[in-house]
């Protein structure tokens, strides 16, 4: 089983929907969408994800190798993990890591940046490990306060952040997370023990490892200390 940056964000939101996500999406996607999901979706990133998987074994070692000046959504894997970044941009001593979001930050800016932090931080973890050069980590999403006037002018259409500090305090944490994410996800029967969304609050979906049919589908509302799980 190979962990890609949506397996392991997903893992880091709720490690029980997760496995169910993976292994039995026909009963996940029964179930409404998340905010989380619906986020994902919003981004781009769960559709770039499922068209990755096609490609996990590219050539894109060998472009490396020969310091190609740019390279689009270039796939790489490891034994447990695959990436594909949206550009690799050779700067003259290394590859500037480039991730684009069809967003533009808007509500919640801080939580979306988080998890554009631990999508960069999976990335470079994976490509450190195939010893893949790497110098700035951008984001680039849309430009929310650009107007267009006449002919479209990309500079201005795409904002550029620099989350290379941000992410460098993460990696340690990101390494130990991908491990015990891969752990989890690589296991052929659902998960056991408490979910940790339970205390994110709201409602969240919640997968019982015992019953795995439909009516496993559980909500749990996390707004009260005496939450309980109940059939929806």
């Amino acid at each position: 089983m190979r962990l890609s940056n949506v397996d392991y964000l997903h893992w880091r939101d709720c490690r029980h929907n997760a496995w169910w996500r993976l292994y039995a999406p026909d009963v996940y996607y029964t179930r409404p969408q998340s905010a989380f999901d619906r986020s994902l979706v919003d981004a781009g990133i769960e559709v770039s994800a499922l068209a990755r998987r096609l490609f996990a074994d590219g050539i894109a070692a060998a472009r490396v190798a020969q310091r190609a000046a740019v390279l689009f959504q270039p796939a790489f894997a490891t034994d447990t993990m695959v990436v594909t970044p949206d550009i690799l941009a050779w700067n003259g001593a290394a590859y500037d890591l480039y991730v684009v979001m069809a967003s533009t930050g808007g509500d919640d800016k801080s939580a979306k940046d988080d998890r554009h932090a631990h999508d960069l931080g999976f990335q470079a973890h994976a490509l450190g490990s195939l010893c893949v050069p790497l110098g700035q980590l951008l984001l680039m999403r849309l430009n929310r306060d650009y107007v267009r006037r006449g002919e479209l002018e990309l500079e201005q259409l795409f904002t550029r952040e620099d989350f290379t500090e941000r992410v460098k305090v993460l990696l340690r944490e990101i390494a130990i997370e991908v491990r015990a994410a891969h752990a989890d996800l690589a296991q052929a029967a659902p998960l056991v023990g408490p979910c940790g969304c339970m205390f994110k609050g709201g409602r969240w979906r919640v997968l019982s490892p015992i019953d795995p049919g439909p009516s496993a589908v559980r909500s749990v509302s996390a707004t009260s200390p005496s939450a309980r799980l109940s059939a929806t």
